[in-house]
């Protein structure tokens, strides 16, 4: 079942796979390969053939982003493989590759803005995380921003502001 997402359908890798194998049984190869650049990131490549047609999909990872990252790459070049094939939701990319992405944005530090703006660093990689869920420009959200209680104003107008989208839905 597709997984909504900042107001789209997305599927999961796992339901292309599925849908993969529905429409073609074992009659198909997905293949994998792994490259590592100069021990900072992996590159994953899969390839999907299907009688004489071959599709492919490709995933980058940071190797100093955490454990699992080369699984979780390799779940996304396979899901953009799927998706080049033609088994993807409303978007290309997949469920697993924007919930990784929203991880990893509401993780990331902006010391400069923090500074800059008087608000901290969680609540600016907050505003970045519902910026981004409203295909909003995150930059032009902290203008004029300058203490604790201006964030968590912004904030909580950027929640209401979702769960209105979301509840238009």
């Amino acid at each position: 079942m597709p997984i909504k997402l900042h107001g789209k359908s997305y599927l999961t890798v796992t339901e292309r796979l599925n849908m993969l194998h529905k429409e073609h049984k074992k009659d198909y190869s997905l293949e994998t390969l792994a490259t590592i650049d100069n021990g900072q990131y992996i590159l994953i490549k899969a390839v999907l053939t299907i009688g004489n047609k071959v599709y492919t999909g490709h995933g980058l990872g940071d190797l100093k982003s955490g454990p699992k990252i080369c699984e979780s790459t390799e779940t996304h070049a396979i899901g953009r493989c799927l998706a080049a094939y033609g088994l993807f939701g409303d978007e290309f990319a997949s469920a697993n590759e924007i919930q990784d992405y929203n991880k990893q944005i509401s993780t990331q530090e902006f010391p400069d803005e923090a500074q800059s703006t008087g608000a901290t660093q969680k609540q600016l990689n907050f505003i970045k995380k519902l910026c981004n869920e409203q295909s909003l420009s995150y930059e032009d959200e902290i203008v004029g921003i300058d203490s604790v209680q201006q964030a968590s104003e912004k904030i909580e107008d950027l929640k209401a502001a979702n769960e209105e989208l979301q509840s238009s839905y």
